[in-house]
């Protein structure tokens, strides 16, 4: 599979599969009013992730058991996070349609971190896949699982922070 899309993307230049603006639009939501990256809540919502990760594979190496909750997991929080996306589109057009309102870049913020979630969510998910067939888990398996899990749930307060304020300018 990794062949078949490393061939895909070098030798006939499909970038279908290409998700980086994804990251990069997030990543964009943590910088402070003057234009620079909050390094703090780089690290906090994915420096300390990776640190939990690491001290929860030292403790407890992943199993099936757990790889099976997180699936399910993830898999209900995916849809939930379609529906969340729908949710804030029909937001962006009602209030395109609105003068009263000005749809703010709390709306743009919002879908671009729903965006990260569901990204992180699918990778999470292949990784959930792969580790299904595995017969044995590593400890760097574990750290990975354990991170994208931890990342997905720190981003989700930001997801409803900015859900709250797009909500809370709406109610005003």
């Amino acid at each position: 599979s990794i062949s078949a899309f490393l061939i895909g993307r070098f030798f006939f230049k499909i970038s279908n599969g290409k998700c980086i603006d994804i990251l990069k639009n997030h990543l964009n939501c943590f910088r402070k009013a003057g234009g620079k990256l909050s390094v703090i809540s780089i690290i906090l919502y994915f420096g300390v992730p990776l640190l939990l990760a690491v001290a929860l594979a030292m403790i407890h190496k992943i199993n099936n058991d757990a790889i099976n909750i997180i699936t399910i997991i993830i898999s209900i929080l995916t849809s939930m996070f379609f529906t969340v996306l729908a949710f804030v589109l029909d937001i962006k057009a009602k209030t395109s349609e609105s003068s009263s309102y000005c749809a703010s870049d709390v709306l743009k913020d919002t879908y671009y971190s729903i965006m990260f979630e569901i990204l992180a969510s699918i990778i999470l998910l292949i990784f959930c896949f792969i580790d299904l067939f595995a017969s044995k888990f590593t400890v760097i398996e574990s750290v990975i699982v354990y991170y994208m899990t931890l990342v997905i749930l720190a981003n989700l307060f930001i997801v409803l922070k900015k859900i709250y304020k797009v909500l809370e300018k709406m109610m005003n």
